[in-house]
């Protein structure tokens, strides 16, 4: 059993391929490890095949042979097949067995009791006898949270997704993956460039500058905005750290600074 510690691969349950079959090119005993058959194209290994009343399972290909065969698999008998005898893909026991117990433990590491369905994109699908996501603990009540869907989400915390330089004398961060922008030890006067990626509106970026132990001039491209209010700060303060705070306002296309925070 792989999950939930790993995935297992496709081979590990059996490769569907319908009809497929052969004949042996020559008779194989009962023993045998090899069974040699008249072409492999389009089995897979590992795999498994029936001849007759036996299953067989088997790890390697060549083109006109079955290697690595382990003889009377999955509860049958291993035995004498004559020449010209059909070899066929199969679907034993043993296969549905293993995506039986992958489901189980699917559930169980998922903590679900009982039986399980999908969540449509309106809503739980609900069919009868079958309980609805919802009333699972792993789910919240407005069901699976999607990139689309409205959910309310409580007891989450996001975490910031922080970029951080030494100095640059034009210091420009990703709107798409930096929510906090950091300055370590500007060594020298700073340009602030635009922002690049597609911010959206409402979306915060944090800037926070310290110099290296001499003050260093700070500017901004026009992107940045600042009211009468709240200015933007033209300077660092010696070995102490600053923070601006900006909105994306989508309606002018700027970064709007609404707090700045020196001197820490």
């Amino acid at each position: 059993m792989a999950f939930p510690t790993s995935i297992e691969n496709a081979e590990f349950f059996g490769v569907a391929y319908n009809n497929l079959s052969t004949t042996l090119s020559q008779e194989a005993s009962a023993s045998a490890t090899t069974i040699y058959v008249a072409s492999t194209t389009n089995f897979t290994a590992p795999g498994w095949g029936t001849c007759e009343d036996e299953v067989f399972s088997y790890t390697g290909l060549t083109s006109g042979s079955f290697t690595g065969c382990v003889r009377g698999a999955d509860n049958t008998t291993a035995a004498i097949h004559a020449s010209g005898k059909a070899v066929s893909l199969t679907f034993p026991a043993i296969m549905w067995t293993r995506i039986v117990a992958e489901l189980i433990a699917t559930q169980t590491k998922l903590g679900i009791t009982g039986a399980f369905n999908f969540v449509g994109k309106t809503g739980d699908e609900t069919i009868a006898g079958v309980k609805t996501l919802s009333s699972d603990p792993i789910f919240s009540t407005g069901g699976i949270v999607t990139q689309i869907n409205t959910v309310t989400l409580t007891n989450k915390r996001i975490t910031k997704r922080v970029a951080t330089i030494a100095s640059s004398a034009a210091p420009t961060p990703d709107s798409d993956i930096t929510d906090i922008y950091t300055v370590t030890a500007l060594a020298e006067a700073a340009t602030f460039g635009a922002p690049t990626g597609t911010p959206t509106v409402g979306q915060m970026l944090l800037i926070r500058i310290k110099d290296n132990g001499t003050a260093r001039a700070l500017a901004f491209n026009a992107i940045y905005r600042a009211g009468t209010d709240v200015i933007l700060p033209t300077t660092t303060v010696i070995s102490k750290t600053m923070y601006a705070l900006f909105i994306y306002n989508v309606a002018d296309s700027k970064w709007d600074l609404a707090e700045v925070v020196g001197g820490i």
